[in-house]
């Protein structure tokens, strides 16, 4: 039947056997990290939003500059619009997508990059605009603040 023992196992269900184990280890060690990566992104996100909130306090009484910053976004959108339809012209022209709709949106990655731009852009303009002395949002905080001033002072 088998001469010798090495004859049992054949070199592919070797390296099948340890392909499968260094998978499950990877797969393991990806899931143990996993777990931190919520509180990762979420300080990540907190620290992000503090420092654009120190720049629009900084920028949000200076009309130059947000007139300046407005103009900016407008150029991106325009950027990113021109960019989406030559972009999507020249996919058609070549017949990308009647080969697969992957290839298509790999493609399709400069205008999405163009798009989170103007979209970072736009969300800093809608900061400047709201974090303005007289504005809705500004007096709401004023009163915020000034109750956690008056609880700290009771304390």
């Amino acid at each position: 039947m088998f001469t010798t023992i090495f004859d049992m196992f054949e070199l592919s269900s070797v390296f099948n056997g340890v392909l499968g184990a260094a998978v499950f280890a990877g797969i393991a060690i990806i899931l143990k990290n996993v777990q931190t990566l919520p509180i990762v992104f979420k300080n990540y996100q907190k620290l992000s939003r503090h420092k654009e909130l120190i720049k629009v306090k900084n920028n949000r009484h200076d009309n130059r500059n947000f007139l300046y910053e407005l103009q900016k976004v407008q150029n991106w959108f325009i950027v990113f619009v021109l960019s989406s339809i030559l972009n999507f012209l020249w996919l058609l022209n070549n017949n990308i997508l009647e080969s697969s709709i992957w290839l298509f949106l790999i493609l399709m990655t400069p205008s999405f990059i163009l798009e989170f731009i103007w979209l970072n852009k736009l969300s800093y303009i809608e900061d400047l605009r709201i974090y303005q002395k007289g504005s809705l949002e500004w007096k709401k905080r004023r009163q915020r603040k000034n109750k956690r001033r008056v609880f700290k002072l009771k304390n």
